[in-house]
């Protein structure tokens, strides 16, 4: 009787394309999980400078009795002598950075209905466009 020990080439073969299959679908799984980790990274970054910058204005629209004094296209000045102003790129309140990489920003004051603020601001290209009530 003859000693059959080992195993065949046809099934070593097999085995050696079975793995190669297993590493090739972990490959792509792992590129597009990185991939998206990157798009998520990126778009999470633009929302924080939004979110960042919605909360300081959104604080200041709600204090009592806080008027706006004047208005531009680029700067905001309420009674409580707090400015927003929008210059390089950058949103400040006063001369503080709150806000990065904003393509534009225009501060529209409604004159017929004075307790309305639009804000109109673009950051890295996603657009956002918010109308703030003010708490007179």
């Amino acid at each position: 009787m003859k000693n059959q020990k080992g195993i065949t080439l046809v099934s070593l073969t097999i085995y050696i394309i079975a793995m190669v299959v297993v590493v090739a679908t972990i490959t792509t799984l792992t590129k597009f999980f990185y991939g998206n980790l990157d798009d998520l990274t990126n778009t999470t970054k633009e929302y924080k400078d939004y979110t960042l910058f919605n909360s300081y204005f959104t604080a200041e629209i709600n204090k009592e009795k806080n008027n706006i004094i004047q208005c531009t296209e680029n700067s905001i000045i309420f009674s409580n002598s707090n400015q927003y102003t929008y210059k390089d790129n950058t949103i400040y309140m006063n001369k503080i950075n709150i806000c990065n990489n904003v393509d534009s920003c225009k501060f529209i004051y409604d004159q017929t209905d004075k307790s309305k603020v639009t804000v109109e601001m673009s950051i890295d290209g996603k657009n956002y466009n918010t109308t703030y009530t003010l708490n007179i």
